[in-house]
């Protein structure tokens, strides 16, 4: 199952914006997001918009901390509708 971590690297990615191995602790965020589940991702919110922004500064990218909270949102809605699809 895709959790919230893999959706909102999926929602990224089509945004040009991917993880790269080795420099940035993106994919460890992305297994920790999908580890902990939607539940625990809807109550920090905030802790992911922050690592966003940590790695969009990095990477000297324009951040804007609604977009990426509507981001965080989509990802979560997604995960929980393929969720439900696979376990009605």
């Amino acid at each position: 199952m895709a959790g919230p971590g893999t959706e909102l690297s999926t929602l990224l990615h089509r945004m040009g914006i991917n993880a790269k191995d080795g420099q940035c602790r993106c994919k460890a965020h992305i297994r920790e997001m999908d580890k902990k589940g939607c539940h625990w991702c809807s109550n920090n919110i905030g802790t992911i918009i922050d690592w966003l922004k940590t790695e969009a500064t990095r990477r000297k990218l324009v951040f804007n901390r609604i977009i990426a909270r509507n981001l965080v949102r989509l990802a979560i809605w997604r995960s929980r509708k393929k969720a439900a699809q696979e376990h009605p």
